[in-house]
């Protein structure tokens, strides 16, 4: 009988005792013959499992008739217990509900129930092993030039993460028959839920890696109820594979020699089952079993793209194919680390510890160095305020433990910058960088239209307020105001970094910043010419404030004038 109902409706699994169901004077007599009920069958010897659509079950209950709403279904009676004994029957009755239950879910026809039944399992922390009983039976119900390229691709991927045909586990693999193979492969996938440090969740994505293989070798899957999981790198994926299968990954999948394996499979005994390009095989192993990426996916260091979680790897390629288009002078593959920073800045999720870890090892050290070299050279504006937000990406990441001074430390935070770039280590880095980068951003505004693109990126990546102005940002706006003017040497590219500070602290006069008395309610000004504050005694010892010689508005507008 099969089951009414929309599928939004998850049925509800009860169990019936037998002689209900059997007998034609019993209450469910006549239950049972209702379209919102389903008979599905003895699950043990005494009771019978029933589906029941929920809307029916107290109208059920009112009228007596005899149900357990909370059974076990993998409990044995005591019959089984005495025929048995409480281990086997245990067992006995945990693998023939699963069995049963994979079955119907498979069938595919009766979608409240099979609700129903992944409802129960979860609930009876059964869930995992019902989806790797239903890989089961997927696997033992395929045809038999199915079950051939299944067994043809796990063979293939033996030596791919061995990469050592001599390997006695890979010769054992490759020694067996179809049948053998297939009842060795199924055995294994049963006991690696039992490995040391294995969890439920590993459990449930070791499935789907083999689902998904078995999809690859041209087997009928359904992936609406599972998955894979998006945490899990390249690397747990090809060694949740390796661990199935007994051997040890030795390489990860995309630094293998696909001329080396070509050859060890074309001139050993493995010859038998080569029958396509490996390098062809390879790419399309690694996109569907995601257990590798081609070199130098994305641009991305091979940490990243083996530590962090494929599905992370993919939130990065969506996000560098967002940004591109739109900056698109930024389409250059040294600036592949460079985005990966400022996704750093604007992710919420994301393994910090890889990130970490790359970050402070060599290569990302060396980043950094040239990051610092980038920004002092001549280059386009696009690319400087990219520099600018990954170097916010960075200390995100990597946090300067001595940053805990917001004020400037020198004459202004101009001069903390330039003292910052040639190596001194100050206490208030993450003022400066913050301030530095607001700068920037006011005076691109400045340009009208010209960069809103980037400004949008820019203030999208710092995602934070502005912070109150300081006397001292008039000089940071000079600067930059500056800096955004064409070189000399380069009209598509901006000024240096040494040209621009050199000129803005020759053209400055040293004005005393006004003394602000506990007594009275002076205001800070925020600089931007040295006409706005009076002479000053240079012989006076309070703070120089070196101001800028012309007004910012007034450059802004020769810069534009210039352009145009």
């Amino acid at each position: 009988m099969l089951p009414s109902g929309g599928l939004e409706n998850s049925w509800k699994l009860v169990s019936v005792p037998a002689t209900e169901i059997e007998s034609d004077t019993s209450l469910w007599s006549r239950e049972k013959l209702s379209p919102a009920v389903c008979i599905l069958g003895r699950y043990r010897e005494s009771e019978y499992e029933v589906a029941i659509d929920p809307d029916m079950l107290p109208e059920i209950g009112s009228r007596g008739c005899p149900m357990n709403l909370d059974y076990n279904p993998i409990q044995p009676d005591d019959g089984q217990t005495a025929v048995h004994g409480n281990i086997y029957a245990a067992r006995k009755a945990r693998d023939d509900w699963l069995g049963k239950a994979a079955s119907i879910v498979r069938s595919g026809n009766r979608p409240v129930v099979e609700r129903a039944y992944r409802h129960l399992a979860r609930s009876r922390s059964l869930y995992e092993e019902l989806q790797r009983t239903i890989l089961i039976q997927d696997i033992e119900t395929s045809n038999y030039v199915i079950q051939g390229l299944l067994v043809h691709n796990v063979k293939r991927l033996c030596l791919w993460l061995s990469h050592n045909c001599e390997d006695p586990r890979v010769q054992s693999w490759f020694g067996q028959n179809r049948d053998d193979f297939l009842e060795n492969l199924k055995r294994n996938l049963y006991m690696a839920s039992a490995l040391p440090l294995r969890t439920r969740r590993d459990e449930a994505e070791t499935t789907s890696l083999f689902h998904a293989l078995l999809h690859f070798s041209g087997g009928t899957v359904d992936f609406t109820h599972h998955g894979f999981g998006d945490e899990y790198s390249i690397g747990d994926n090809a060694n949740l594979i390796a661990s199935v299968l007994g051997i040890t990954r030795r390489r990860d999948f995309e630094q293998c020699d696909s001329s080396a394996i070509s050859s060890m499979l074309c001139e050993s005994w493995l010859s038998p089952w080569v029958r396509d390009s490996v390098e062809d095989w390879t790419k399309l192993a690694m996109k569907r079993l995601r257990i590798g990426f081609p070199k130098e996916h994305l641009g991305l260091p091979s940490r990243i793209l083996t530590g962090l979680g494929v599905g992370q790897i993919e939130m990065i390629g969506d996000y560098f194919n967002h940004v591109q288009p739109t900056l698109h002078l930024l389409r250059q593959k040294k600036n592949s680390k460079l985005l990966l920073l400022t996704w750093i800045a604007v992710s919420s999720s994301y393994n910090s510890n890889i990130l970490y870890e790359w970050a402070t090892s060599e290569d990302g050290s060396n980043l950094y160095a040239e990051m610092v070299q980038d920004f002092q050279n001549s280059q386009t504006i696009e690319q400087l305020g990219l520099v600018i937000a990954a170097f916010i990406g960075y200390r995100r990441l990597v946090p300067d433990l001595s940053d805990h001074f917001d004020q400037p430390i020198k004459d202004s935070y101009l001069a903390d910058l330039d003292a910052n770039l040639h190596g001194e280590r100050l206490e208030n880095t993450g003022a400066v960088t913050k301030r530095m980068a607001f700068a920037f951003v006011r005076v691109l505004r400045t340009y009208g239209d010209t960069y809103e693109d980037l400004v949008v990126f820019l203030e999208t990546m710092y995602d934070t307020d502005p912070p109150v102005q300081h006397v001292f940002d008039g000089l940071s706006d000079e600067y930059f105001s500056r800096r955004t003017g064409p070189s000399m040497s380069s009209p598509d590219k901006c000024l240096d970094h040494k040209t621009a500070y050199k000129n803005v602290v020759a053209k400055s006069s040293r004005l005393k910043l006004p003394r602000l008395h506990e007594e009275t309610n002076g205001d800070w000004i925020f600089v931007k010419s040295s006409e706005e504050l009076p002479a000053q005694n240079l012989s006076d010892q309070d703070h120089l404030l070196q101001a800028p010689h012309k007004n910012l508005t007034d450059l802004s507008e020769s810069r534009r004038g210039s352009t145009m």
